[in-house]
């Protein structure tokens, strides 16, 4: 399997309300890429977005303000998954 993204970071106050930008760390060789999830307050997580091998920043859009979001990521190769990265959470900026 490859190799957990690591070093989340979550970050409510990039770009216009209500965005929030995610970046980690790329450990993984020959992944795929990388999915993203969310899970809204009280929720579970849910997958909401691709990004491709190398690419370690994504942009989360359209969200409700002040409702907190936590984010989590994994690397992927085929139908073969890493370990989720570390959580993390901001709440969308009004």
């Amino acid at each position: 399997a490859p190799a957990a993204p690591t070093n989340l970071v979550v970050d409510g106050f990039f770009g216009g309300p209500p965005d929030i930008r995610l970046t980690w760390t790329d450990n993984a060789v020959g992944e795929d890429g990388f999915r993203i999830e969310r899970k809204a307050s009280g929720g579970s997580f849910t997958e909401i977005g691709t990004v491709g091998s190398g690419i370690t920043v994504y942009v989360d859009g359209g969200l409700t303000p002040n409702e907190p979001v936590s984010y989590r990521v994994r690397a992927y190769a085929g139908t073969v998954y890493s370990s989720y990265s570390n959580d993390d959470f901001a709440i969308p900026n009004p």
